[in-house]
């Protein structure tokens, strides 16, 4: 008889102490609702982990009793883990873009291959226009791919080639936002990365060594932002060279154009609010900045600075990662 292989609850552990209230009350109703019959297995064997602080898998077997009808420790871990990923993927779909569009290409293909092409073609109008709208090139790629294949189904033959160009064009489009999108990001890790390492530059030798190794200018001379990520990397990359200076002036000033043009796109706040969470910090980082403080009257210094910090803390954070992000840029 095959043997059930051992299955590592130490990262089954790490995930559940992971999730947030919000995550872990929808897998309780989700296993209910789901899986009627073992939901009480599984929402035990949750809790028990939920409840420990430490790793201890002695006390998770010995919670779960006996095993009967050959059912192990091991055989209970994997099905939890599996319930518990599929109830991941149903709550972040509603709430997040990314997953919300997987779920609808994932459908895509179901009626596709069931025949019902106008179903599809409904579903693949509203995840267009939801991957334009949150600039998701990657979706709008494989979207742009199932809109060619439903043009047959849909078309007539003597319009189709028509069609089908109109589909290119806009495939070049977006794999031209694409590149200029990687673009930006290479510059923008070539100059963090040495920033990390230099911090502010001290010397004529060490402004000559960043000039050498993060110089970009080819790049950006000949490039303008397409999406508004990119828009965003770019007052980024400029903010760089005047912080390894210490020119705080010019650098708070790229910084709050930042802001603004986030502050512009709220739903993209919604669904990228790292990029929110950073920029907040920045300005906090330039506000107590000697260079700022020795220029600014320090009672609007200080009122800009409790501003901004207040903003922050407020800003809801619906992951441990963003409310880690949250807590270090707000210290």
């Amino acid at each position: 008889m095959k043997k059930t292989a051992r299955f590592n609850f130490t990262s089954l552990f790490r995930l559940i102490k992971s999730l947030t209230m919000s995550e872990r009350i929808y897998f309780k109703k989700f296993a209910v609702l789901n899986v009627p019959k073992e939901a009480h297995k599984y929402v035990k064997l949750f809790d028990v982990m939920e409840g420990l602080k430490t790793f201890d898998r002695q006390l998770i077997a010995e919670s779960l009793g006996k095993s009967k009808n050959g059912i192990t420790i091991n055989q209970v871990g994997f099905n939890l883990n599996y319930h518990l990923m599929g109830a991941l993927r149903a709550y972040h779909s509603s709430i997040s873009i990314g997953a919300g569009l997987k779920d609808s290409i994932r459908d895509m293909e179901l009626l596709y291959i069931k025949g019902h092409y106008l179903q599809c073609k409904k579903l693949l109008e509203r995840a267009m226009k939801k991957a334009s709208r949150y600039e998701r090139l990657d979706s709008l790629i494989e979207l742009l791919e199932w809109e060619r294949k439903l043009v047959s189904k849909d078309i007539g033959i003597e319009h189709q080639e028509k069609f089908m160009l109109k589909i290119f064009d806009e495939l070049g489009e977006v794999l031209e936002k694409k590149l200029n999108r990687y673009q930006l990001e290479l510059c923008f890790n070539v100059k963090y990365s040495m920033i990390k390492r230099y911090n502010m530059i001290r010397s004529e030798a060490e402004l000559e060594r960043w000039k050498q190794l993060t110089d970009t200018s080819v790049v950006l001379e000949k490039i303008t932002p397409l999406t508004f990520t990119g828009e965003i990397y770019y007052y980024f990359i400029k903010s760089m060279d005047y912080f390894v200076r210490g020119q705080m002036d010019s650098v708070i000033k790229l910084v709050q154009n930042r802001l603004d043009a986030l502050n512009k796109r709220p739903d993209l706040i919604k669904d990228s609010p790292h990029q929110y969470i950073t920029v907040l910090g920045n300005i906090l980082s330039c506000r107590s900045s000697l260079g700022i403080i020795h220029r600014t009257i320090l009672d609007v210094n200080k009122k800009e600075f409790f501003k901004v910090l207040h903003m922050l803390r407020e800003f809801g954070s619906s992951t441990i990662e963003l409310e880690t992000r949250v807590f270090a840029n707000s210290c």
